[in-house]
């Protein structure tokens, strides 16, 4: 403790710190009496200190005041906004709002996405004035506007929502980092008038409009997918990126590299400072004199880089990562003038305390997370590796080449330890190993210190002369083909990149106790014996995780949400599973297989899936489950006869063919047993040998009325399937009532004026009907004289915009609901 507090303070003060933020996200009390609470402890706490001279009592007082500190700007940052704020000032509706682009737009190939600050707004006729920063997407690929440019527009406002399944991306809080709580969309560009412009920092808007000449530049000078390439890597816009690129980018392991981040600014930071010295030391000794009374060139050139480390964070953006890396390079820089001792953990404990002071919800993101852990474990390893007292390389070379062998070693080091310490924050956040992480990064980074060096001075030599610049970019291009061919060739390796599911947080921590034992093992006998109890308590937590105790006589029926559209999970008594449908957007702008469909199914530490059911082929039910089939192994797919054609269908099909998953054709009649005491019964669509079709789905025109139908019964207790059916499809199935009665019925086509007809509720005689919605969904899904017809016969209703996921347990006999609200499991 006092070796914590005397000879790396920094390091004490953080800790304080972040116990303040963790309390502040799991205890919120209300704000002001809390406050009032904390500053009579601290008062006291000093005023003690003071008196009794006693330095461990100034300690806990210091600690208190940062674990306060932190509390409070957690809940001020995170609770407390003012009455004024655009949040508290509308409903969910179209808008007229005025305000100023807070930077650049952010362009995609369908829509333009805009940062405002809005300064008032338009309801019933009536301007007021508020405050807030909302994220407005315009559906328009290109639009004449700059930062600081004031607008107005005519926007349908809402407040951002997740989808309400365990494991969802917290979609809400992500934006809430960045100051958002209202988004706002806007169909065309005539909805959207430029203003006078806005008030500008003269500073940003120099930084932004470089930027924008410099990826000019290389676009002029460069093929698309190598243009994009550079400007990911030297300016950190990774939208400029080819999806293929970016794909083989994720695959080996070296997607890091297309987000500037501290391994960029630290190329950039040695550059300058090179550049700087060897300038200085070309200059004649009279006239260095003259300008620096004989400083060392070193410590000039360090003074000079500062300036330039700063332009360059601001011209790429100020990213955690980003400012981390220029934090602990100020440090060191500032150590380096004064000649201190340079300690690198108060230097990164220094930049953490900075950014968390600066947005105390930082500490919840990934980049920060992912950015900190890799650092303090790259300290940690040449902490232990390349001691002062050492003389020893850890590469050792002969003679002259002992120097190279340092760098090398330590290369080799920073690479493997980075890999290590990165991979289980990754896998719990994207579900995929790169097995060639390590080797890429080995091979890659070399060739990006020569690519972002030399796209960088390229491009500032471009504003003095386009063709030198040029000349240079031209050169620059041999490495990025190298870099690309390189990243080709390692992701067609089979095996290359593992989708797996996630460890949870104590398997997280049992790895990084792991890994700080194993770094001491020729050290340390303690470290060897935490270094195999970490293992043997990481095996148990693993094989636990593989063979949850759960009770397999019961069956469970989750309908996840997935916005518009539809996706739901049965797990049967015995442990065998089926996923009926993946969920899917008609544009396939967002991924709902992966992000939402997989994601539930990673949290409920899903493996395989025995069976996969489409119930017809559109796109709110087939297009998730792409992403699901890649992910996971499947066992068989079954769906019904149909005749579509549609790229997205003929797509599933050539990666069903290329998995070798069979498929099942299903059809009215079939009948399944897939657990002990469980039937699965088709009703529709029928099948096409069956004879007198006059009046039967197969004459219907839809893919909606040929949807998939099946009841799943386990002894008194039934669920109905009912896909997109609608009227036509209902009175075919009437002509069996006694096939449709059901306990729980999933509403068909999401609840629209179509479905749900009065004579089939009646048959199904539901106690409960499930309804797949988005929560910006169609004016038709669903229809308020379809709701009429459940109330009218006192069915309950449960809707996924509304309650989230909800599950459905039985043991047969009795049912149990269970529903995922606000990110809390509700069981009733």
């Amino acid at each position: 403790m006092k070796n914590i507090i005397g000879k790396r303070p920094l390091v004490f003060l953080l800790i304080a710190y972040l116990a303040g933020i963790v309390l502040g996200q799991f205890f919120s009390p209300p704000l002001f009496p809390s406050l009032y609470v904390i500053l009579a402890l601290l008062i006291l706490m000093g005023a003690a200190g003071c008196l009794l001279k006693r330095p461990y009592v100034l300690a806990l007082g210091l600690a208190l005041a940062l674990l306060g500190g932190g509390f409070m700007n957690y809940e001020f940052s995170t609770r407390y906004l003012p009455a004024n704020h655009i949040s508290r000032n509308f409903k969910p509706g179209k808008y007229l709002i005025e305000g100023r682009l807070t930077s650049p737009p952010t362009l995609f190939p369908a829509k333009t996405v805009l940062y405002v600050d809005v300064e008032r707004i338009e309801a019933g006729g009536n301007w007021r004035g508020v405050t807030g920063k909302i994220r407005l997407t315009v559906y328009q690929s290109k639009l004449e506007l700059k930062y600081g440019d004031r607008i107005r527009a005519l926007a349908k406002l809402r407040i951002p929502t997740n989808y309400g399944n365990p494991g969802s991306f917290d979609y809400r809080a992500y934006l809430a980092r960045q100051g958002i709580r209202v988004t706002g969309s806007i169909s065309s560009n005539i909805h959207i008038k430029k203003l006078a412009p806005g008030k500008r920092s003269s500073l940003l808007a120099g930084i932004y409009d470089l930027r924008l000449r410099l990826g000019s530049f290389m676009e002029l000078c460069y093929p698309h997918a190598q243009a994009g390439l550079l400007r990911a890597l030297v300016l950190g816009e990774r939208l400029a990126v080819n999806s293929a690129i970016k794909g083989e980018f994720i695959v080996v392991g070296l997607a890091h590299l297309l987000a500037i981040s501290g391994l960029h600014v630290g190329f950039v930071g040695f550059m300058f400072f090179a550049c700087f010295r060897f300038i200085l030391r070309c200059l004649p000794d009279a006239l260095f004199e003259r300008l620096t009374g004989w400083v060392r060139p070193g410590k000039l050139a360090a003074v000079l880089t500062v300036p330039a480390l700063i332009g360059y964070t601001l011209l790429v953006g100020s990213r955690t990562a980003t400012v981390r890396a220029t934090i602990m390079i100020l440090a060191y820089i500032l150590s380096l003038l004064v000649d201190r001792e340079r300690d690198l953990y108060n230097i990164l404990a220094l930049s953490a305390l900075i950014i968390l002071i600066w947005k105390p919800t930082s500490l919840t993101a990934i980049d920060f997370q992912l950015s900190f852990v890799t650092v303090f474990f790259i300290v940690y390893a040449f902490d232990v590796f390349y001691k002062r007292e050492s003389k020893q390389p850890l590469l050792a070379l002969p003679g002259r080449l002992e120097r190279f062998g340092i760098w090398l070693g330590g290369y080799i080091l920073v690479t493997i330890t980075a890999s290590l310490a990165a991979t289980p924050l990754t896998i719990f956040y994207f579900k995929r190993l790169s097995g060639l992480s390590i080797l890429a990064n080995l091979l890659a980074i070399p060739l990006v210190w020569v690519i972002i060096p030399l796209g960088l001075c390229a491009g500032l030599l471009s504003l003095v002369s386009f063709g030198l610049g040029e000349l240079l970019l031209k050169l620059n291009l041999i490495f990025i083909n190298l870099l690309l061919s390189l990243v080709h060739k390692l992701a067609v390796i089979p095996m290359a990149s593992l989708r797996i599911p996630p460890p949870n947080v104590t398997q997280l921590i049992i790895f990084y106790g792991w890994l700080l034992c194993v770094f001491k093992l020729r050290r340390s006998r303690w470290a060897r014996i935490g270094a195999v109890s970490l293992m043997l308590a990481g095996g148990i937590s693993y094989w636990l995780s593989l063979h949850p105790v759960t009770n397999t006589d019961l069956l469970r029926v989750t309908f996840l949400d997935v916005g518009h559209g539809e996706s739901s999970f049965i797990s049967f008594p015995g442990g065998k599973n089926m996923l009926v449908d993946g969920g899917g957007t008609y544009d396939d702008g967002f991924d709902i297989g992966e992000w939402v469909v997989s994601a539930y199914l990673w949290s409920q530490e899903v493996r395989r899936l025995d069976w996969v059911v489409l119930s017809h082929p559109h796109p709110d039910h087939l297009n998730g489950l792409k992403s699901v089939v890649r992910n996971f192994e499947v066992g068989e797919v079954w769906e019904a006869p149909t005749s579509c054609s549609s790229t997205s269908y003929l797509k599933f099909k050539a990666l069903l063919d290329r998995k070798k998953i069979p498929v099942k054709l299903v059809g009215a009649g079939d009948n399944f047993y897939p657990a002990n005491g469980v039937e699965l019964l088709v009703l529709n669509p029928p099948l096409a040998n069956e004879p007198d079709l006059s009046d039967k789905p197969a004459k219907q025109k839809t893919e909606n009325n040929r949807s998939l139908v099946f009841r799943l019964k386990y002894n008194q207790i039934s669920f109905l399937f009912t896909g997109d059916i609608e009227l036509e499809a209902e009175r075919y199935l009437l002509k069996q009532p006694v096939l449709l009665a059901s306990t729980v019925l999933k509403s068909p086509h999401h609840g629209s004026a179509t479905s749900s007809s009065l004579p089939f509720l009646k048959a199904v005689k539901p106690q409960l009907a499930l309804f797949s919605i988005g929560s910006s969904h169609q004016a038709w899904h669903p229809s308020p004289r379809m709701f009429a017809r459940y109330d009218k016969l006192g069915i309950r209703i449960l809707r996924t915009d509304q309650h989230g996921a909800v599950t459905v347990e039985t043991d047969g006999y009795y049912y149990q609901l269970s529903k995922w609200e606000n990110g809390q499991l509700v069981t009733r």
